[in-house]
């Protein structure tokens, strides 16, 4: 039976092609999958469509077009290296088009769910392995080669190579595509990548890396030239910027509290009158989840639209707290967000060792306080204070990663060096932090409450 070609369009790369070949239609049928197709029902930004309209773009798309960027850097790989292995840099490929294959409905704020009670099982990277180990996708990717379907799933995980620096490293094909994706779908004009340029000066090198009190080794791996050390600074701050304007706006960051705050109300009504307030027939994908999270059919039962088309219901639930946050998501009605900067409440100049120590220590008691605030206005979520503690930092610095594919390489004049180590604008950029807190009502007793633990601790502190 002849290969086929096949095409799909992208309003990112117009045409991404699956070539007529025995990998590439091994991957299309991959793609067929129920597994896969899934993914076209999780947005790529969660709630961010309700900041910036046009954000509604899915996983699925983010998915096929890591696949195209990662098959660039192979090309680069395999022209670059003369120890370039053929079945690795298959494994690679397909690892890139099943990378996400676990996110779970609003991605990473049903993963905060996954922490609050403690359910292992939600976790991506764990889901997307199992997936790519086992059932219908394993078996479609064995058709091309035995346990192809382990080589894959190791690519994605603990592996340091060049493999997995296409994957999960510098400039790997998950952050080039979704940076571009999310820059277009979202309309800033922050996350630009200057893609081709990053490309055409991409080079396969040999590096010497190691923990701390480790001996280095010697590998190979993605390293720029000189001619690329603009563009990656560019590419380094763009995606910095992205942070607090796309993935951290305010807007964003409480509809997804609403959210997790909404499924520990659901599983908290499951367990403690067995869901018959909740107002969800038996069957329904999200009671199922709520009595048995640590499956994974049940997780992967669960997508952005089961959560929406359950909304309607979950608004006439006998449970006041399920009914009042579903239908502020529903309507837009989040909390807002206490206008304070609260680093400066705390402590208005922070530059010694001493005063970043007091800090540290009412920040951490500024949590216990709300915590425990909310632990005990749990039967009425219009007095929560939802607390949001925000960090990212532009770049790692080396001894924080634990693969040499994490960092981004310099060649110049012979010599490979970290990035780092040669760009003053690394080397002084500080790292983004913010703390907020959300309340329902602009001067309710919760703000008050927040307000005032605020001021006690600037009177310590000064």
């Amino acid at each position: 039976m002849p290969y086929i070609k096949n095409r799909i369009r992208d309003p990112l790369y117009n045409l991404i092609e699956f070539r007529a070949n025995e990998l590439e239609n091994v991957l299309w049928d991959v793609i067929q999958t129920r597994e896969f197709q899934r993914l076209r029902r999780i947005k790529q930004l969660g709630f961010s469509e309700f900041v910036y309209p046009g954000a509604t773009h899915t996983r699925f798309s983010h998915c096929i077009g890591t696949f195209h960027i990662a098959r660039r850097l192979l090309g680069i790989i395999e022209r670059e290296s003369d120890a370039f292995k053929q079945i690795p840099g298959q494994a690679t490929l397909a690892a890139s088009l099943l990378h996400d294959l676990g996110h779970g409905p609003f991605s990473h704020a049903f993963e905060e769910v996954g922490k609050r009670r403690n359910i292992k099982a939600i976790d991506h990277e764990h889901i997307s392995n199992k997936l790519i180990r086992e059932g219908a996708i394993a078996d479609t990717l064995n058709k091309f080669s035995r346990n192809f379907s382990d080589s894959v799933a190791q690519v994605i995980g603990d592996q340091d190579d060049i493999y997995s620096a296409v994957v999960s490293g510098g400039f790997d094909a998950d952050r080039l595509d979704y940076m571009q994706r999310d820059r277009l779908m979202t309309g800033t004009y922050l996350g630009t990548v200057d893609l081709e340029w990053l490309l055409s000066n991409l080079e396969v090198g040999k590096v010497s890396f190691a923990l701390e009190n480790e001996t280095p080794s010697t590998r190979e791996t993605l390293v720029l030239n000189h001619k690329g050390i603009y563009a990656s600074e560019a590419y380094i701050m763009n995606l910095f910027h992205m942070y607090p304007s796309v993935y951290f706006h305010k807007t964003t960051r409480c509809m997804e509290k609403l959210f997790t705050e909404l499924m520990l109300c659901i599983m908290n009504e499951i367990d403690s009158g067995g869901g018959k307030k909740v107002n969800l027939p038996a069957k329904h994908c999200l009671i199922r989840f709520a009595k048995n999270p640590d499956k994974i059919e049940n997780i992967l039962a669960l997508d952005d639209t089961i959560i929406w088309g359950a909304i309607d219901q979950l608004k006439h639930s006998e449970n006041r707290n399920i009914s009042n946050l579903s239908a502020r998501l529903a309507n837009r009605k989040i909390f807002k967000c206490i206008k304070k900067d609260i680093k400066s409440e705390l402590l208005p100049r922070v530059s010694t060792p001493e005063e970043k120590t007091k800090l540290r220590e009412a920040f951490t008691d500024l949590k216990r306080q709300v915590e425990a605030w909310n632990l005990a206005q749990r039967d009425n979520c219009d007095n929560l204070i939802l607390f949001d503690e925000l960090d990212r930092a532009p770049y790692k610095p080396a001894l924080e990663s634990k693969k040499a594919s994490d960092r981004i390489w310099l060649q110049n004049n012979g010599e490979i060096d970290l990035l780092e180590n040669h760009s003053s604008f690394l080397q002084h950029v500080e790292p983004f932090w913010t703390a907020r807190a959300y309340v329902s009502e602009a001067d309710n007793e919760a703000a008050r409450f927040f307000v005032g633990i605020l001021a006690d601790w600037h009177k310590k502190l000064l």
